[in-house]
């Protein structure tokens, strides 16, 4: 799920491209197949992103659990509302997704190999360490250039696709980036 993080927020940065007040609310499905199981694991959600630094990932079914991060402040929230708060100063992972939003996909050289055509963009990794773990990370865009799905292949032959639905490009609530 970590490296799940940092590839949506690279897609999302890469539609927020240093546009400031960009920002994004959509629910989603993401599935999961992989050959440790017989079916795929299916996850329903809520995301919402306000660039540049602002990103609530929450699934609501099967397990309700959220991530927040809010500027340098990060939380995870589990289904009881046991919340973890993290320290992004500190912790690599969190590093990173702010790294790569506040970078953006104009300063992926050193992270893909990207290539578009049309409505489609497929990225391959050249970092080793994600070289490891990903083939490719195929994003779809819809109208305005907004992402409507992302599928991530990993070199294990699993794969991740998330589908985006009901998508505006505004955040109503500003509360959701709260915890």
């Amino acid at each position: 799920m970590r490296v799940l993080f940092i590839l949506i927020l690279s897609f999302l940065s890469f539609s927020a491209t240093a546009d400031e007040g960009k920002e994004v609310s959509c629910n989603f499905v993401q599935t999961k197949k992989s050959a440790m199981f017989a079916e795929a694991m299916v996850s329903h959600g809520k995301m919402y992103f306000c660039y540049p630094d602002k990103v609530r990932w929450e699934y609501t079914t099967p397990v309700h659990t959220i991530f927040i991060m809010n500027g340098q402040e990060a939380a995870m929230i589990n289904e009881q509302g046991r919340k973890k708060k993290m320290d992004i100063a500190r912790n690599g992972l969190f590093r990173s997704i702010t790294d790569i939003i506040s970078a953006g996909m104009n300063d992926s050289g050193d992270r893909y190999e990207i290539e578009r055509n049309g409505n489609i963009m497929v990225m391959k990794p050249l970092r080793s360490d994600m070289k490891k773990v990903f083939d490719t990370i195929t994003i779809t865009f819809g109208p305005s250039d907004i992402p409507v799905s992302v599928h991530i292949s990993e070199k294990n032959g699993d794969s991740t696709i998330i589908e985006f639905t009901q998508i505006s490009t505004s955040v109503d609530d500003k509360s959701v980036f709260n915890y």
